[in-house]
């Protein structure tokens, strides 16, 4: 029902797939890098933390280009993860990398929201640095 509130149509297929026979389950890890996949888990997690930690250093034109392109490469890698359940990869992990993309991703508005404000005319500041995620 949640698909199809997004544009699914109605007559697509979709189904879950489960209890594998052994022949399956043992080729299913082959199709997949799952060491690779909880290691960019866990390598762009932190890649987009220290982005964070460092990004009030960062000039509001500056910031804004480097979240917007590290924002959206971090989202687009959500969307084509193949989002394989436990053992094949580490929830734990995934899941806090999903939760540091929210956050990058909030704090990419926040830094966008800033720069329209500044563009606009709206008077937000009077330097153009970030300075605990506001402009100051």
């Amino acid at each position: 029902e949640r698909l199809q509130v997004l544009g699914l149509e109605p007559e697509a297929a979709v189904f879950t797939a489960a209890e594998f026979d052994e022949a399956r389950r043992q080729r299913i890890p082959q199709l997949w890098d799952t060491r690779a996949l909880n290691t960019y888990y866990q390598q762009e997690r932190e890649r987009l933390e220290d982005w964070m930690a460092d990004c009030e250093a960062l000039d509001i034109d500056t910031a804004a280009r480097e979240s917007y392109l590290l924002g959206g490469a971090a989202i687009r890698s959500l969307v084509f993860d193949p989002w394989l359940p436990a053992p094949w990869v580490d929830n734990q992990i995934r899941h806090r990398f999903v939760e540091t993309v929210k956050r990058f991703d909030e704090t990419g508005k926040s830094i966008w929201n800033q720069l329209y404000h500044m563009g606009a005319g709206m008077p937000l500041a009077t330097t153009t640095h970030l300075s605990a995620g506001v402009v100051q």
